[in-house]
Order: structure tokens, then C-alpha cells, then sequence
């Protein structure tokens, strides 16, 4: 009847601790989701910042007037029948 007494004690104190450690892990691997989900909201901010500028840029360059201009100003480009005169300076003069 005493040993009997021991198995149920051990059984019951195997059982507790693996509760215990089973315990702990899940309470581990949610603070490990709950930060890679925080993460992953603050990547997507960002990202829908980004997106939200992309398409301010769009709508601001889809102007032809716009488009034109950045197409001078970035590319030096002319459009067709335009004529781009170039000024330089005879060598040996200085401003």
C-alpha cells in the first residue's frame, strides 16, 4: 500500500512538473508571436507610409506638365522638333 502511496505521488508530481514546463513553453512562445507580431505592425506601418508617398508621387508626375519638367530637369530631355543650345567657354577665360 506504501509504494502504492510513492507511484501516485511520483506519477502526480511528473504530471505537475510536465504541466509546469508545458506551461512555461506556450507562455515562451506567445511573447515570442506577440513581439514578431508587433514587429511585423510596425513593418507594415512603415510600409503603408511608403506606399501612401509612392502614390502622392504618382498622381503628381501623372500631369504632363510635371512629367515634362522632371524629364528636363533629371534626364536633360527634350521633346521631339526642341532644340538645346549649349554655352561653354573658349579655354584659357575664367569667370
Amino acid at each position: 500500500m506504501r509504494d502504492n502511496q510513492m507511484v501516485r505521488r511520483l506519477v502526480l508530481a511528473a504530471l505537475l512538473f510536465y504541466a509546469l514546463g508545458s506551461f512555461t513553453a506556450a507562455q515562451w512562445e506567445l511573447r515570442q508571436q506577440q513581439t514578431e507580431t508587433r514587429d511585423l505592425e510596425e513593418k507594415k506601418q512603415m510600409l503603408l507610409a511608403q506606399s501612401r508617398e509612392l502614390e502622392a508621387r504618382l498622381t503628381a508626375v501623372e500631369d504632363a506638365g510635371q512629367l515634362r519638367r522632371l524629364a528636363w530637369e533629371k534626364l536633360r530631355m527634350v521633346s521631339p522638333g526642341e532644340r538645346i543650345f549649349l554655352f561653354t567657354k573658349p579655354e584659357g577665360t575664367s569667370d
